[in-house]
């Protein structure tokens, strides 16, 4: 209960300082739409609207009805983008893994540790289901690792995964490459909350 209370908190913290912000200044850097009510983005390539009034992030309900409220990691990862937009960064286009210098990391790859394993051992059970999965969520397939495929994050930021089969020696592997110019995007810690909350999606289906 406690956890959820502090994701809670923090998703509401969240929204009292996205608040404080020029929504019209953020709307005309990021070129999206805004009107009396709502502002309207895609994160991941999923419809979103936040409201003008108290910060509430919605997302498309994809069987109708009325949108959802998102969670902890999508809210916390949307107004951290639109916090980065002035100036608006550019991406670079070349995708790297975790690279670290002294006390800066400067290139993001998230999961090439324990954090994201358990998503690698559910999408090994049934490659084929997480493949479609991919492709449902509007990534292209590309060559890298054994099943490889790209994702538009938010306008033109872009991740690419890797996942590797397991084998008698070793375990199945899942990897992101982030574009370089990440961190122009959003905080570090940020890149976990997105790609735990999109993991999510993808082994769902």
């Amino acid at each position: 209960m406690e956890r959820k209370n502090n994701y809670y908190n923090a998703r509401e913290e969240s929204k009292k300082l996205f608040l404080a912000l020029d929504i019209e200044k953020i709307a005309k850097n990021w070129g999206l739409t805004l009107d009396d009510e709502y502002l309207y983005l895609r994160f991941f390539g999923i419809p979103y609207r936040v409201r003008r009034s108290d910060a509430s992030v919605l997302r498309d309900n994809p069987e109708g009805g009325e949108p959802i409220e998102g969670g902890f990691e999508e809210t916390l990862s949307i107004f951290d983008l639109l916090n980065h937009g002035d100036p608006r960064p550019s991406a670079s286009g070349t995708f790297a893994t975790v690279n670290r210098r002294p006390g800066k990391p400067v290139s993001i790859g998230v999961g090439d540790g324990e954090f994201f394993s358990r998503f690698a051992a559910e999408i090994d059970k049934d490659p084929e289901a997480f493949r479609q999965s991919c492709l449902k969520a509007g990534g292209t397939e590309i060559s890298l690792g054994d099943m490889g495929f790209e994702f538009t994050v938010f306008e033109d930021l872009k991740i690419r995964i890797k996942f590797y089969y397991s084998d008698d020696e070793f375990p199945a592997s899942l990897t992101c490459l982030w574009d370089e110019s990440t961190l122009s995007y959003f905080l570090y810690e940020t890149t976990y909350y997105a790609l735990g909350f999109f993991y999510n999606i993808l082994t769902k289906g």
